[in-house]
């Protein structure tokens, strides 16, 4: 996967020099820098991975210089930051990570809010929350962190039953399992791992508070 990634970035890099990018490719080599970065950061080499995110962040910024707080800016340029942040938490950088999210959140919270039953912008929203409690957590300062958990309980409440936004109701697994309130945390996760939801650890993260997928009945 990291030849593959590395081969696509040599030839974005030759792009970028002929001359201005359509917004397709642009989209494009800024996932190569994503995806190279997530690959990199598997693979220990942190340092690496967190230049890779920068990366990314630039790419999408300039694609979207124009108009930057709109839906599909905030929305491309969340993960970038989030990613930087917890590559910068990893190396013991935390406090560089809080301007990242910060930049972002005031006006992802303002378009969450007109937007209210917009599920895309609700869970752009909760990851740069979780990244900012587990920031805030990295710097021991244990108020503020749990108070971006709760914020995060209470902005997934409304999709609490939801069978189709997934990625919502991981993020509320996620903090609820952080608030220790495993019991609230059982009935959702379980419902995900039963769909073999998996990513960024979670069917680990659900082992370690004793939540495993429900047994499948035998005929």
């Amino acid at each position: 996967a990291l030849a593959a990634f590395r081969r696509a970035e040599v030839r974005f890099q030759e792009l970028f020099g002929q001359g201005p990018m359509e917004d397709a490719a642009l989209t494009t080599a800024g996932a190569v820098q994503l995806h190279l970065g997530v690959v990199l950061s598997d693979l220990g080499q942190v340092e690496l991975a967190l230049e890779h995110f920068r990366r990314a962040a630039e790419i999408t910024d300039a694609q979207w210089a124009d108009a930057p707080e709109s839906y599909f800016a905030l929305t491309a340029r969340t993960l970038p930051r989030t990613t930087q942040a917890q590559a910068l938490r990893d190396l013991g950088r935390a406090r560089e990570g809080i301007p990242l999210i910060e930049e972002l959140l005031l006006p992802v919270r303002r378009l969450a809010a007109s937007d209210s039953g917009n599920a895309e912008i609700r869970y752009q929203l909760t990851v740069l929350l979780l990244e900012l409690a587990k920031t805030r957590e990295a710097l021991g300062e244990t108020a503020a962190s749990r108070r971006a958990y709760r914020e995060v309980v209470e902005l997934t409440e409304a999709f609490a039953a939801s069978t189709e936004h997934s990625f919502v109701i991981d993020s509320r697994v996620r903090a609820l399992l952080a608030l220790d309130r495993r019991s609230e945390a059982a009935e959702p996760a379980q419902r995900l791992l039963a769909q073999g939801w998996t990513p960024q650890g979670f069917a680990e993260l659900c082992r370690r508070h004793g939540i495993e997928a429900p047994a499948v009945a035998s005929r």
